[in-house]
């Protein structure tokens, strides 16, 4: 079960290397996926030019030190190795 919980946690945080988010024509915040044309988004972008931002190597990196991480803190810490399957 905690193995489960482990991946769901480390997918998270490597799509959150690849998510950005833009101020709109209206003020408000609007959260977007970035892709290799540029930023994907749900809402109406209005007059901000979505395309200048693409996705990078550097979103690579990043995802990977980010899992990589993650990774070492989970493997070093005592708790997540100790829980027994009670019942």
């Amino acid at each position: 079960m905690s193995s489960i919980l482990v991946a769901l946690c480390s997918f998270s945080c490597v799509f959150s290397c690849f998510t950005d988010c833009f101020k709109g024509t209206d003020g408000s915040r609007k959260y977007v996926t970035v892709t290799k044309k540029g930023l994907w988004t749900y809402a109406d972008p209005g007059s901000v030019d979505l395309s200048k931002y693409k996705l990078r190597i550097a979103d690579f990196v990043h995802a990977v030190f980010v899992v990589s991480v993650f990774g070492t803190l989970v493997l070093l810490d005592r708790k997540v190795h100790t829980y027994k399957n009670v019942g």
